[in-house]
């Protein structure tokens, strides 16, 4: 009998990898046109959200994503992270995009300011003691029930993610190819 592959690990939100031609005749051009690139796209105002955020570093590592937006209804954009390669097709940026940790930390700070409240109405309705074993287990439970929907929420894929990753690459193409104008 085969043996039986291990189940995967378990990992928040698995990368989605990425692969964008970038015009120059070499990594050098390349980077120097991002780099151009990203001067323009920072100078531009005024700044509204969704305007692309382009960050080339000295070692080649380039940072891609879109001017977020917070206050009552929050968007937030993909992160790519990847490094400009030379191959048989020209160079390309290659790397892997990420959902931003936003919607995570907010599940997590709401979860925090939810226990005390919980673990009152669970306590009060019950009608057990605040000290003794029985309210701690109660605490345990609250507590427990309240990092599992953190890490549920922080480890579930999110419709339209490999949608938004498109747009950005689009986005980028259509600034390479108007020269930031």
């Amino acid at each position: 009998m085969p043996p039986v592959p291990p189940d995967p690990p378990e990992t928040a939100r698995p990368p989605l990898a990425v692969r964008v031609p970038v015009p120059g005749a070499d990594v050098g051009d390349a980077t120097a046109a991002l780099t151009g690139l990203a001067r323009t796209l920072a100078a531009r105002r005024p700044e509204s959200p969704g305007d692309l955020q382009l960050t080339v570093r000295r070692s080649g590592t380039v940072r891609l994503t879109r001017r977020n937006q917070y206050g009552r209804y929050p968007i937030v954009h993909p992160v790519v992270t990847g490094r400009l390669t030379g191959g048989p097709n020209g160079v390309e940026l290659v790397g892997a995009a990420r959902p931003a940790r936003f919607h995570a930390w907010t599940t997590a700070t709401m979860a925090v300011a939810a226990l005390p409240l919980l673990f009152t109405a669970i306590v009060a309705g019950t009608g057990i003691g605040t000290d003794g074993p029985g309210a701690r287990f109660v605490l345990l439970a609250v507590v427990a029930a309240l990092v599992g929907a953190v890490r549920w929420d922080a480890r579930r894929p999110r419709r339209g993610f490999a949608a938004e990753v498109d747009d950005l690459l689009r986005g980028l193409t259509t600034e390479l190819a108007t020269g930031g104008r």
